[in-house]
């Protein structure tokens, strides 16, 4: 059953990724592309790390030349994803903290969001419980600054997992 689910994954994650790729293709604003080509980032950092770089890398290059910070902070998210999956943490620190710099300068509170909730996430894969926590916790803070939609609650479920899958690996069931 697994290996059926897991199928089903990997072609619901290849159309998706076909579709992107058509939509890059006639994409006519430079903006949009930088988006797309984020979301290739992500969604092909599991399947293919090394097309997932590839897109984030052609993402932050563009979002760059055009001065488009949003689209420089998900790239450097994304990228940094990447490199997690990867195992390049170092890398991913990297990348994620200038996302971050550039998301808290420009109070993109969804992007610092993600960005924070990131970071917990490797300091609890390095097992750095207690500053994946802080982490987890900035991000809890920063996302009641973001403005109620699907991605905040979206964000919450997500944080709180998290949160709570750190309490049980340290055995806090209470």
């Amino acid at each position: 059953m697994a290996l059926l689910s897991g199928s089903f994954c990997f072609a619901q994650s290849r159309q998706e990724i076909d579709s992107l790729k058509h939509e890059l293709a006639i994409a006519k604003h430079d903006t949009i592309r930088v988006l797309i080509m984020a979301e290739l980032c992500n969604q092909y950092r599991n399947i293919n790390p090394d097309s997932g770089q590839f897109y984030g890398q052609q993402a932050l290059t563009l979002a760059q030349k055009l001065k488009f910070p949003r689209g420089e902070v998900q790239a450097f998210h994304r990228l940094g994803a990447t490199y997690r999956i990867i195992g390049d943490l170092p890398k991913a620190l990297s990348l994620i903290y200038n996302g971050l710099q550039i998301a808290e300068e420009n109070r993109f509170y969804n992007e610092s969001v993600r960005c924070l909730n990131l970071l917990g996430v490797l300091f609890r894969d390095i097992d750095d419980n207690m500053k994946g926590m802080s982490y987890f916790q900035q991000a809890l803070k920063t996302n009641q600054l973001v403005p109620n939609s699907k991605e905040k609650v979206a964000n919450a479920i997500t944080i709180l997992t998290n949160i709570g899958s750190v309490y049980q690996e340290r055995k806090q069931l209470d």
